[in-house]
């Protein structure tokens, strides 16, 4: 059982991920300007930057000015909308999308939501079409987060963190029961706050971003073939041409590449010994693969039950494979001897560019990510939590 929201590969390095890297001082010949201007009242004489982070988790500053008599410009070459943020004073920051022509906000640090150390301003559009439908979502999450059941949340997790520090196992099980139910609810909300949306605002170019990079979209948040296909059909033809579209349909190709029914694509990985295994060595059983990560605490939260299985079903046709990406060889094999896990382990090397390149085969946004491989190399489903998979394996495999 998952007690936290899925640790996305992608999103922990950016938002924004596979943003088009515009840190290049030349620019392309059919980039047009984006101006933005407006008032920000108290932070006098305070330095406010224009930024966007990158597809390697970088971020590249666009301009910089400082706030005099509450007032500010900042100007940013652009070659179609894209999502980038306002850092102000280094204290505060706005999302916002950036387009071609002038952008004018009205903002106020009374006007903050904040979350721990991280604090965003919801400021006023004038004339920014895009920008006040982006902050027509933001202001459904907030409200979301606002909700009594979920404002409890932060203390929750408090809480769970305490306990886990104190051994209380009794107490950690509660809180890892109820943060569990938590996630659940929320993303459930999130998901309807999306679809919501993306249907109301199809022809804006703000629907397949969110679609792909929000806290409910397609790289964070566990979706079926035939959920994302319903939502990216809903979407305009007229924004086939952005990236943030080209994108979705990406995810799409490779999302259908490793469906159920599909033949799984085989690999051959380094494990701890420094021998090759291959996907294809165990073909006549059931295969359950694992990709996860040494710093990942949702996965690691998922081995207690695991071994439960794997000891009932290990000598009867069935394999776990975890599979990290861990980008530190050491630090990989000392979580290994930490854990002591009993089944087969390997590691994507990062330098190797055809094993590198199993996480976007298998299409690997998050941690973990699972696949249950039937006895012919077939894909039977994805993301099957543990419970589930007892009970399949139960249903499909007898005891001698």
């Amino acid at each position: 059982m998952r007690i936290a929201v899925h640790i996305h590969l992608k999103w922990a390095l950016a938002v924004t991920t596979m943003l088009v890297c515009f840190c290049c001082a030349n620019v392309k010949e059919e980039e047009k300007q984006c101006q933005i201007s407006g008032t920000f009242n108290g932070l006098q004489n305070s330095e406010i930057t224009l930024y966007e982070f990158t597809g390697n988790g970088e971020h590249v500053v666009l301009d910089a000015a400082i706030l005099q008599d509450n007032y500010f410009e900042l100007t940013s070459n652009v070659s179609e909308p894209k999502q980038a943020y306002i850092s102000w004073n280094h204290k505060y920051v706005t999302p916002l999308f950036i387009v071609e022509g002038e952008i004018y906000l009205e903002a106020d640090t009374m006007n903050r939501l904040s979350y721990n150390d991280f604090r965003e301003i919801r400021p006023l559009y004038k004339h920014s079409k895009i920008n006040n439908e982006y902050l027509e979502y933001l202001k459904a999450i907030d409200s979301l987060d606002n909700l009594p059941r979920f404002k409890e949340k932060i203390n929750l997790i408090k809480n769970y963190e305490y306990v886990s520090s104190a051994n209380d196992s009794t107490r950690h099980k509660e809180l890892k029961t109820q943060l569990f139910k938590y996630h659940e609810e929320r993303e459930a909300e999130l998901k309807n706050i999306l679809k919501v949306f993306v249907l109301k605002n199809s022809t804006s170019v703000v629907s397949p971003y969110l679609l792909l990079y929000s806290e409910a979209g397609f790289l964070a948040t566990k979706y079926t073939l035939e959920e994302i296909e319903h939502l990216f059909l809903s979407l305009d033809t007229s924004l086939e041409n952005t990236s943030y579209y080209a994108d979705c349909k990406k995810q799409i190709v490779l999302k259908k590449r490793v469906s159920k029914g599909k033949y799984a694509p085989d690999f051959s990985l380094g494990t701890p010994d420094g021998s090759k295994l291959s996907l294809s060595d165990f073909k006549g059983k059931y295969v359950y693969l694992n990709f996860w990560a040494h710093w990942c605490k949702p996965c690691i939260d998922t081995f207690p039950k695991l071994e439960e299985i794997y000891a009932i079903y290990n000598k009867h046709d069935f394999e776990i494979i975890n599979i990290s990406d861990d980008p530190n060889e050491e630090l990989w094999k000392a979580a290994l001897k930490e854990h002591d896990l009993p089944w087969s382990q390997v590691i994507v090397d990062l330098k190797k560019e055809q094993s590198a390149k199993i996480t976007e085969t298998y299409n690997v946004n998050y941690l973990p990510t699972t696949f249950l491989i039937d006895k012919e190399g077939k894909i039977l489903a994805q993301d099957m939590n543990e419970s589930d998979l007892m009970d399949f394996l139960k249903n499909n495999i007898e005891l001698n």
